[in-house]
């Protein structure tokens, strides 16, 4: 198989924004990213996958012989994948800004930094959106267990 035949996936953060009646995730990459080449091109599907909370579970914690398993927590969401307008794009980064720098005694926000280098670090980024077309949740949080296996795995 070649590199370019198998999926690709960044771990970056995205943001929830609701347009009208539609809901979007809106996000950026680095324009060296693979992905990036996806992002503006006609009728580009997207996956998102969120998780948190997961751990391995061993046997030994049940009452009774098994296997060991692993808990988890997940969200998959599919849609539709286009590229953010410049005022789009700008308005992101400042929200995705102001949120992560709150509470920072000197916050790295756009006014805060050298002249140019917000803007030179917005021409090596590229910003996209995925209109949200279906979303899925999975856990395994050893609910199939009886009271004290569930209690012990706690």
């Amino acid at each position: 198989m070649k590199e370019e035949d198998f999926p690709l996936a960044t771990h970056i953060p995205m943001e929830v924004v609701m347009e009208s009646d539609k809901l979007f995730l809106y996000g950026h990459i680095s324009s060296m990213n693979p992905q990036a080449t996806f992002i503006g091109k006609e009728g580009v599907k997207a996956l998102a996958v969120f998780s948190a909370g997961h751990t391995y579970v061993s046997s030994s914690w049940y009452s009774h012989p098994n296997v060991s398993t692993w808990n988890y927590r997940a969200v998959h969401v599919s849609g539709n994948l286009s590229e953010l307008s410049s005022e789009e794009f700008k308005s992101h980064l400042y929200r995705m800004q102001n949120s992560y720098e709150k509470g920072q005694e000197k916050p790295a926000l756009e006014e805060n930094l050298p002249d140019g280098l917000f803007e030179k670090f917005v021409k090596a980024i590229r910003g996209f959106k995925i209109e949200v077309v279906k979303m899925e949740g999975a856990w395994k949080l050893s609910q199939n267990r009886n009271e004290k296996d569930y209690q012990d795995i706690i």
